[in-house]
């Protein structure tokens, strides 16, 4: 398993290699976290329509608990959503989810969903039914106020053990949509562009302050160096 989730985080890297134009400066103390509780891995780029692309590790010794997650979030230029990847092992169980974050009122912008959402609702059906197999549960929420923040065509799921590197497999089809999106993209402004900055900020202070994961890395890490790990990443 310590294997495919190097691919995970392996994987995502490679295909978004384009975008990443440059390493954000976050600190040498933060690039790599060791303790005799966990690990912690941070790397972040930036990028022409781009604020930043994250890719993260965090491993709890104790819990046998491992995540691996990336994010990409737009310029304030853009309103392309936020692209999130997460997987992470735990008791037996491997929990995966994919979405692309709105930055648009889906109600009111409609139009919002054809341009950006098509090909993830065609991906979602081809990839669930090559992961059929392997998946234990599909889920329809998280147990999180930051379900609020992802879109209705979501994929979380339980995945069995086989079908973990199936699911990175498949997500690569979701990577090569979604730079696509980004590279077809146009610069927003007026009502627009105020909606999607006010949603991103909201979608950034929704995820922070109500990660599930927060007491764990906190037992492990401390209150403090919690919160500037999630300063970086959201």
């Amino acid at each position: 398993m310590e294997d495919l989730k190097k691919s995970f985080i392996k994987e995502a890297e490679k295909s978004f290699a384009e975008i990443c134009k440059k390493a954000v400066d976050i600190g040498k103390s933060f690039e790599e976290i060791k303790n005799g509780k966990g690990e912690i891995s941070l790397k972040v780029y930036k990028g022409d329509k781009v604020e930043k692309v994250i890719f993260s590790s965090i491993k709890i010794f104790e819990l046998a608990v491992v995540e691996e997650s990336f994010m990409v979030w737009p310029t304030d230029e853009y309103n392309f959503p936020v692209l999130w990847c997460n997987l992470t092992s735990m008791s037996g169980m491997n929990i995966a989810i994919c979405d692309y974050m709105p930055l648009a009122d889906l109600t009111i912008w409609s139009d919002y969903i054809s341009k950006y959402f098509e090909g993830f609702q065609r991906i979602k059906r081809e990839v669930m039914k090559e992961l059929k197999n392997g998946i234990e549960e599909e889920l329809n929420e998280i147990s999180s106020i930051v379900i609020c923040a992802l879109s209705p065509y979501r994929i979380i799921l339980n995945l069995k053990d086989e079908g973990v590197d199936r699911f990175i497999f498949q997500l690569k089809k979701f990577y090569s949509d979604y730079l696509s999106l980004i590279n077809s993209s146009k610069n927003i402004d007026g009502d627009d562009k105020d909606f999607s900055i006010r949603k991103k900020e909201a979608l950034k202070k929704l995820m922070k302050q109500n990660d599930p994961g927060y007491p764990i890395m906190a037992n492990a890490f401390g209150n403090e160096l919690t919160d500037k790990v999630f300063d970086i990443i959201f």
